[in-house]
């Protein structure tokens, strides 16, 4: 063998010992020599590794931890989600409990006035037939609204961290067919009692 020969062959080796870790890295990859030299993008290690037995081992240019920080990412998604159903359940419940409160209040304050209208009606000794069917009405009326705001509440109570989405919207439409209800129960008593406020005046 010649020198120039020689020479070519460890200036041709050289030089592949110093190309190939630019194009390793070039292409995504790194290098990592079983003497500890380690070569790549970013200092990644977890690339291309050359063994001493001449063994290649290529790996997916992804950095340690790329796939499980692309599980966190769902995790923190699922997550996300489950505190926006939790915050749906819980609004909803306290929304439909404040308006059912409201329509129990509203039906007591009627029920307290048309005891004190009753009281009035009955030292005139009234016997005009629509003025004791209103007053036997409005009870029942003031009742009514009462058992559909229960009802309400009653549903509302049920919701809860796990309720499913679905289940919160089908709470939200009983809740709004039992206020409804009430509001026509209402408006039924508020009519019976000015019935008997009116032959008061009158």
């Amino acid at each position: 063998m010649t020198t120039n020969t020689l020479k070519k062959i460890l200036a041709g080796s050289t030089m592949a010992a110093l190309l190939l870790p630019v194009a390793a890295s070039a292409h995504g990859l790194g290098l990592n020599l079983g003497g500890g030299l380690n070569f790549g993008a970013n200092g990644d290690k977890e690339k291309t590794h050359v063994e001493g037995n001449g063994k290649f081992n290529l790996n997916a240019n992804a950095k340690v931890g790329d796939e499980n920080r692309g599980r966190g990412d769902d995790r923190d998604e699922h997550k996300k989600g489950e505190v926006k159903a939790n915050a749906s359940a819980s609004t909803t419940a306290a929304a439909v409990t404040k308006k059912a409160n409201r329509i129990q209040i509203t039906a007591d304050v009627l029920g307290s006035i048309g005891a004190a209208l009753e009281s009035k009606l009955s030292a005139l000794g009234t016997t005009s037939a629509a003025v004791v069917a209103a007053t036997a009405d409005y009870k029942t009326q003031l009742t009514g609204a009462k058992t559909e705001a229960q009802a309400a509440i009653t549903a509302a109570a049920t919701l809860n961290a796990s309720s499913s989405t679905s289940t919160i919207d089908a709470i939200r439409a009983q809740a709004k067919a039992s206020f409804e209800a009430a509001r026509d129960f209402l408006k039924a008593a508020r009519a019976d009692l000015m019935v008997m406020f009116q032959f008061l005046v009158h």
